[in-house]
C-alpha cells in the first residue's frame, strides 16, 4: 500500500499509513496506494504515474477503482492518478485542490507524513459521500498486522522501466505513421480540389465541354471525398492516441 523509495517516512509512519489504506480497502474495495521516489529522471510525472498505475493494475479490474499518489522528492512534484471508475468522484479539480491546499503546504514545511496523511484523509472523505464530515478523520481499527515487505517496491520500479520504452516508443512510432497518412490524405485533398476547380474553370471558359466536365468532376470528386474521409479518420485516431498517452490532460 505504501512504497517509500525516497525514504521520507519513518517506520511507524509507514505502518500507520498502510493500516489506514488496508482498512479502507477492506471496507470499500477502493485501493489507495502511495509511492515515493527520489526523482523522475526528467520524465513528466503524469507519464510516470500513469505507467506505474497501469503496470501494477491498481484497483479492481472490473471496477478500475484505484488511486495512486506519487511523490517525487527531489523534483518537488506530486501526482494523484485516478482510475477511470473513480474519475467521476475524484475529478481533476478535486485532485488539484487536495494537492494545492492540503498536501503542498505541509510538504513545503518538510512534514511529508502530515501532508500525505491529510491528502489520504481527504481522498477517503471524497470517496465516502454518504458518511458524515467526521469521516475525514478516518480512524483505523487497532491491529498487530506487520508491515508489508518491499516486494512491491521492486516490482514497481523494474516494471516501469521495462514498460516505459516499449509503450512510449511504440505509440510514437504509431503516431508517426498516422501523421504520414495524414499528410498523404491532405495532398490528395489539395490535388483533387485544384483539379476540380480547374475543370470547372475550363468549362466556364469554353475550353472543355460540359459533357466531359461532369464525368471528370465525378471522378475527381470521389478522390477528394476519399482523401477527406481518410483525413478525418486519421484526426480522430490521433486524438484517441493522445487520450491514451495523456488521459488526464483531456477534460470532458
Amino acid at each position: 500500500m505504501v512504497t517509500d523509495n525516497a525514504q521520507i517516512f519513518t517506520g511507524e509512519e509507514l505502518k500507520q499509513l498502510s493500516i489506514k489504506l488496508k482498512s479502507f480497502q477492506k471496507e470499500t474495495s477502493h485501493q489507495l496506494v502511495i509511492l515515493t521516489i527520489e526523482d523522475l529522471n526528467n520524465e513528466p510525472i503524469e507519464d510516470y504515474a500513469y505507467k506505474t498505475f497501469e503496470v501494477n493494475k491498481i484497483g479492481q479490474k472490473n471496477k478500475d477503482n484505484g488511486i495512486l499518489l506519487v511523490i517525487a522528492k527531489e523534483d518537488k512534484k506530486v501526482r494523484i492518478e485516478v482510475g477511470y471508475g473513480l474519475e467521476p468522484i475524484i475529478t481533476d479539480v478535486i485532485a488539484s485542490r487536495i494537492i494545492r491546499n492540503i498536501l503542498t503546504p505541509e510538504f513545503t514545511k518538510g512534514n511529508y507524513f502530515l501532508g500525505a496523511d491529510a491528502a489520504i484523509n481527504s481522498l477517503i472523505h471524497e470517496l465516502s459521500p454518504a458518511q458524515p464530515a467526521s469521516r475525514q478523520n478516518y480512524e483505523v481499527p487497532p491491529t498487530t498486522e506487520p508491515m508489508a515487505s518491499s516486494t512491491m517496491e521492486t516490482d514497481i520500479s523494474s516494471a516501469v522501466r521495462k514498460d516505459s520504452l516499449k509503450t512510449t516508443f511504440g505509440k510514437y512510432v504509431f503516431s508517426t505513421a498516422l501523421m504520414a497518412f495524414l499528410v498523404l490524405s491532405l495532398c490528395s485533398i489539395k490535388v483533387s480540389f485544384n483539379a476540380w476547380v480547374m475543370t470547372l474553370v475550363g468549362a466556364f471558359t469554353n475550353k472543355v465541354s460540359f459533357s466531359r466536365v461532369f464525368g471528370y468532376a465525378y471522378k475527381i470528386g470521389r478522390l477528394f471525398f476519399l482523401g477527406f474521409i481518410i483525413f478525418t479518420f486519421m484526426i480522430f485516431t490521433l486524438l484517441a492516441l493522445l487520450f491514451d498517452v495523456y488521459p488526464n490532460r483531456f477534460f470532458f
